[in-house]
């Protein structure tokens, strides 16, 4: 709740929370949160301004209020909705019941089970309850009667002993209130009597309560995850109804919790086929995990020390002496095994060697340290015994926090293992539930949102329309921009009284509709809507509808079939609704039968490498921005994301048909080469991006040549997929369909092992981000502690800045060199200098303002120094990275020392090109230099060759590089993603398996004039670009093409998608 204040509060959104009780008024506490406030005292931006702030005083959750924000509270009401009082149609608006505390959850949620179990119990309790309150009432009137009786005066002075009448009356009212008391005792005893009637549904209660808070916490990922309290009451209804019997009376307490957990079970199983038809695919794990382990850290059966492990990596313990509260307790032993574990997982492993249960782990893997390394290296690490005694020791969550110390790329995998034998199979296969089932299960006045990714718009779409035609409904659709003619609130009028269907498409293209839409939703006018009527509307993921609509709303996820069977089905399936003949449709059959055959199986190929190219969002830093948006990486699928449709495939066997039909005989070559440029080139080719042309090409000549027309031709190297070996009418390619594999492997992707270790890992980053996320997990220490471990930090990035590089003495020596190369390097230098200015100024102002000798000057830089992130005012000054602060400081170092080594001599063994703000004006520089000592007229008319050498940066001479009038350079600091250099082989082989990347050798680069063009045809053109994120605003194109020796064709790394980088990620 104060999350959802402080977020609304920042973006001018009002909140509205309902039901808050008149003790939570009073509370200062819980007061001090919600209300803005003018002043927080200890406060580090309170000497800014006086700004509007809200949020608990201390700086990771205080944020700054809008102008536009306002925020209404309520106590019980039981007549109109507040929202309809305080909402006017324009003001956005969200509601908070503050009844989804967790005992008035659990409360609510016993008064519906016993209610259906056991209602006779029901209708006796709310009777006895009705009839306490009653008296309750009538004993505070008593009570209130007696005090004014003795406190009226009489008018000839006597008292109330001499008035027998007064005396009299209470009298009255005494046995009158004794009677009463008397009742409630009696009703206390037969209250107590009911509740240990249907006491071992209070269990039950308390895990729906448990599974409603979980489905709640689902909106802190996507904000198309809304879902009302009284939609989860219906489905609690419904659930109920479906169970046959009811309460039994006088059965054991054995029996008793066996009924109990086959209630939890069902209504486990229930909930969750329920809500994962609403949640995208990489969610729904997420989900299952939630319904396993929300219950046991109820009830304490999991730590919830270790859950706060297995998430952050960090226990209570490092919390506690990171904002310097204590002494830290992990003792950081020399790594033993750094061959094959990296520093940063050795070290979370003696910071689980804190924790109660992991006691003594450290000596023992020192000890044992061959045992753990064979769990290291299995391929499911989640399925090897451990070590000793912790094979029996460890089970369930205990397990995950080794795993997250030894394989953290294989936590996903082991949730699912976990799943499996928490809850069984069947979570782990979400039941699909078909769009024509929703629409009979809806009702006239529930919207159905569909939830699609952002570039699937279209696909829902269609399937809409279809839906309509083959119901025969009317489908009003709302244009996507909406003109000055158009008139939404007039086609939403007509369709609701006429029985139509309506849909919108991206809501958050015409705001006004969307409006329109709200409002018609909230009125909710039965009488003059229509049976048939059902209002659509088409969700990007990214821009969801209000919570007010969503949280009521039937809600379903529209995501194409994945695997190479569901694909090729699908295309069949679409093809022959168009056209039953469809496959008897060309003068060739048999031919355009395995053409098209072949086709679809590209087409899934395509599908299938794309989900090894999903987008990441995070905030980066690059030369005068900074950005969060969605970034696009150099990845092992594509390097975009692609919505492949069906229809660019339907439309591809259009221009096969024609083909065929005009082929003149034996003339196979000419066919497939023109099938190749009309499917590659005017279908495919509009689709994707320059970048990913030739990988495109690749694969399609690898499913469009002659040989897909042999019967039985192997469709990749292992011969997995091979083509039919005998034609056929419909029915037959059906079956050859079904007897498809369900999913293809990497090798027939084109992909190498290492994808799944890459994919593995990123899937396990975003599960762990998304159950934080769900979580809440905040920084829940004092501010004057962040405070001190900010100053802490600051003090340590201090030691780390290296000195300046002499900017005063480079510039003179710049004015008097004439070689370009050098020219370049000092340009660096002016450059990082400036940048070591600006952060070492910026750390200073920080650390005088923690220490109360200034006040801070900027607030987000406080801000981002405290989350470990790069503040604002170095994105102007500083190289692009996407590093945290504390690795990009070492980085800065390691850049510095290079430089300041080439200073010494203006000269180096070996350039580190990845070290220069701009790679491309070193290549420059080698040709200028060239053009001029050859008298080259034009700088168009030399190039750069590159050779592999087999030398150590530590075997050149420096005499080689004294002179820089001498051509070509050393290049260091390169590496090859998805392959690996062999020396021996001089060339490019696979990578080592779960390595996704390995350093190139050095690079000798000179400059040579461009009269022979042609390359080696066992050579391969390796793109070299600066790192695998790339900045949005900043070209995409590679620094340069490296003709890379290959023993192996140049289209197997093409597939591979091999790339060379100048820098790795933090992460890498």
């Amino acid at each position: 709740m104060y999350a959802t204040v402080a977020a609304s509060a920042s973006s001018g959104i009002s909140v509205l929370i309902e039901d808050v009780t008149e003790k939570d008024l009073v509370d200062s506490a819980f007061m001090e949160r919600l209300i803005p406030r003018r002043h927080h005292p200890h406060h580090p931006s309170c000497k800014l301004d006086g700004s509007l702030l809200v949020g608990w005083p201390e700086p990771p959750t205080v944020v700054e209020c809008h102008e536009d924000f306002r925020l209404y509270l309520t106590t019980r009401q039981t007549g109109s909705s507040i929202a309809r009082i305080v909402w006017n149609g324009h003001e956005q608006l969200v509601t908070i019941k503050f009844t989804y505390s967790d005992v008035g959850l659990s409360m609510k949620m016993l008064h519906v089970i016993v209610s259906h179990k056991q209602p006779n119990t029901c209708l006796e309790g709310s009777s006895l309850v009705k009839q306490q309150t009653a008296n309750n009432q009538r004993i505070v009137d008593i009570e209130s009667e007696m005090l004014e009786l003795l406190a009226s005066d009489s008018t000839d002075g006597t008292t109330i002993l001499d008035d027998g009448q007064a005396i009299g009356k209470a009298q009255t009212l005494g046995e009158e209130l004794c009677t009463l008391r008397d009742q409630n005792i009696e009703i206390g005893k037969r209250t107590n009597k009911l509740g240990r009637t249907y006491e071992p549904l209070v269990p039950v209660s308390r895990v729906a309560q448990v599974f409603f808070s979980a489905i709640s916490d689902l909106v802190r990922v996507e904000t198309a995850y809304a879902f009302s309290l009284e939609w989860f009451i219906e489905t609690v209804h419904l659930f109920l109804s479906s169970l046959s019997g009811g309460q039994q009376a006088n059965i054991t307490d054995a029996a008793a919790r066996d009924r109990s957990d086959a209630m939890t079970r069902s209504l486990r199983d229930t909930i969750y086929s329920t809500v994962s038809c609403s949640l995208l695919s990489k969610d729904k794990l997420l989900f299952a995990l939630l319904l396993a382990v929300r219950p046991q850290l109820s009830t304490g059966a999991i730590s919830s020390v270790e859950w706060h492990f297995l998430l952050t990596g960090q226990s209570d313990n490092q919390v506690a002496f990171a904002s310097g509260i204590h002494e830290n307790p992990a003792k950081i032993h020399e790594n033993p095994a750094k061959a094959w574990l990296p520093d940063i997982q050795w070290n979370e492993l003696c910071e689980l060697a804190t924790l109660p249960t992991f006691s003594g782990l450290v000596e023992e893997f020192e000890a044992q340290i061959k045992m753990w390394k064979r769990v290291h290296d299995a391929s499911e690490p989640f399925r090897q015994p451990l070590p000793r005694h912790w094979d029996a020791d460890l089970q369930g969550v205990s397990r995950l926090c080794i795993l997250r110390c030894l394989r953290p790329d294989q936590i996903a995998n082991a949730v699912r293992s976990f799943i499996d034998g928490q809850l069984g199979a069947d979570f782990m296969r979400a039941p699909i539930k078909g769009i024509q089932g929703i629409v009979a299960e809806s009702k006239p006045l529930v919207p159905i949102v569909i939830t699609v990714a952002r570039v699937y718009e279209n696909g829902a779409a269609s399937l809409v329309r279809d839906l309509a035609k083959r119901l025969g409904r009317d489908l009003i659709q709302i244009p996507s921009v909406v003109n000055s003619t158009a008139n939404p609130h007039a086609a939403y009028a007509l369709a609701q009284s006429r029985g139509s269907w309506i849909m919108m498409q991206n809501p958050h293209l015409y705001p006004r509709c969307t409006i329109h839409f709200e409002q018609a939703h909230l009125a909710r006018q039965a009488a003059e809507t229509h049976a048939d009527f059902r209002s659509w509307c088409i969700m990007d993921v990214d821009h969801a509808l209000p919570a007010s609509i969503l949280k009521d709303a039937v809600k379903v996820v529209y995501e194409p079939p994945e695997g190479v069977r569901a694909v090729v089905k699908e295309m069949y399936e679409m093809a022959l609704h168009q056209s039953p003949d469809f496959l008897s449709s060309c003068s060739r059959g048999n031919q355009f039968r395995r053409i098209f055959y072949a086709l679809c199986i590209c087409h899934a190929v395509f599908i299938g490498r794309a989900k090894y190219s999903s987008s990441q969002c995070s905030a980066f830093l690059c030369q005068g921005t900074c950005l969060e948006i969605f970034i696009p990486e150099y990845r092992l699928g594509w390097m975009r994301e692609y919505s492949f449709e069906p229809n660019d495939l339907l439309l591809s066997s259009d221009q096969v048909i024609a083909l065929l039909d005009n082929q003149q005989e034996g003339d196979v070559t000419k066919l497939f080469a023109s099938l190749q440029r009309c499917v590659g080139e005017h279908v495919y080719m509009g689709r994707v991006n320059d970048e990913d042309r030739h990988l495109l090409m690749v694969l399609l000549n690898r499913f469009c040549n002659p040989d897909v027309l042999r019967p039985g031709h192997a469709l990749s190297s292992s011969g997995e997929f091979r083509m039919p070996l005998q034609d056929g009418g419909q029915h037959s390619w059906l079956r050859t369909i079904d007897a498809l594999p369900e999913a293809a492997t990497l090798e027939f992707l084109g992909l190498h092992e290492c994808a799944n270790a890459r994919r593995n890992k990123s899937e396990t980053l975003e599960l762990l981000a998304s159950i934080s996320l769900t979580d809440g997990i905040e920084m829940e220490d004092g501010e004057q502690a962040a405070l001190q471990c900010t100053s802490r930090k600051v003090g340590k990035l201090l030691t780390l800045i290296p000195p300046s590089l002499g900017q005063d003495e480079t510039r003179i020596r710049r004015q008097r060199d004439n070689c370009f190369l050098n020219s370049v390097i000092l340009q660096e230098v002016c450059r990082y200098d400036a940048l070591l200015v600006v952060i070492r100024r910026t750390l200073a102002d920080i650390q005088s303002a923690l220490e109360g000798q200034t006040s801070v000057r900027s607030r987000d830089a406080l801000q981002s120094v405290m989350c470990d992130n790069i503040p604002g005012a170095w994105y102007p000054d500083s190289y692009f990275s996407v590093d945290r602060l504390t690795p990009y400081i070492h980085d800065l170092a390691r850049r510095c020392d290079f430089f300041a080594s080439w200073l010494q001599k203006f000269c180096a063994p070996a350039y580190w090109l990845g070290a220069l703000f701009s790679p491309s004006a070193l290549l420059s520089a080698l040709r200028l230099n060239y053009a001029r000592e050859h008298l080259v007229a034009s700088l168009a008319d030399t190039k750069l060759i590159c050779k592999f050498s087999s030398l150590d940066e530590s075997q050149i001479t420096m005499s080689d590089s004294t002179d820089c009038a001498k051509p070509g350079v050393y290049i260091k600091g390169i590496y090859i993603q998805g392959a690996r250099w062999d020396p021996r082989r001089e060339g490019l082989v696979e990578c080592l398996p779960r390595s996704r990347y390995a350093p190139a050798p050095l690079l000798w680069l000179n400059a040579t004039e461009a009269i022979d063009t042609s390359t080696s045809p066992i050579a391969f053109a390796c793109p070299l670009y600066r790192m695998r994120v790339q900045c949005a605003n900043k070209s995409r194109n590679p620094i340069m093409h490296i003709h890379t020796p290959s023993p192996i064709p140049a289209s197997h790394w093409i597939e591979r998608s091999v790339v060379m980088l100048l820098q790795l990620n933090e992460d890498d």
